[in-house]
């Protein structure tokens, strides 16, 4: 099989069925499986019958199925050239958080 051929919705359908037969193999039902992932059953159904998923929710899948290091062979993680470390990352993650500000209705009020 030459993925390259294929057609997007082809690859995700293929993905779908390699998720459906892991869950099998470890005799997972598909409520069983939603849950362990944190997941909607129908997203679960939806994803075995045509293949869309979210990337964040195929990673919530692949952790439940204890398959998350499948993406270690797509992304390099241990890259040299990667310009931030993880904790580099995390910390950047902390500084953007906004803080909300809210307005009292007294500062409503004093507009009028």
């Amino acid at each position: 099989m030459i993925i390259g051929l294929m057609t997007n919705e082809e690859i995700l359908k293929l993905i779908a069925l390699k998720v459906k037969n892991e869950r099998l193999i470890k005799r997972l039902s598909q409520k069983e499986l939603a849950v362990k992932a944190n997941l909607a059953l129908g997203t679960l159904q939806r994803f075995e019958q045509t293949g869309e998923i979210s990337f964040s929710k195929l990673i919530k899948l692949s952790r439940a199925l204890d398959r998350v290091n499948i993406f270690e062979t797509f992304f390099d993680f241990e890259d040299e050239n990667l310009t931030l470390s993880y904790a580099q990352f995390k910390e950047k993650e902390k500084k953007k958080v906004k803080k909300r500000v809210f307005k009292s209705k007294k500062d409503d009020l004093e507009l009028w």
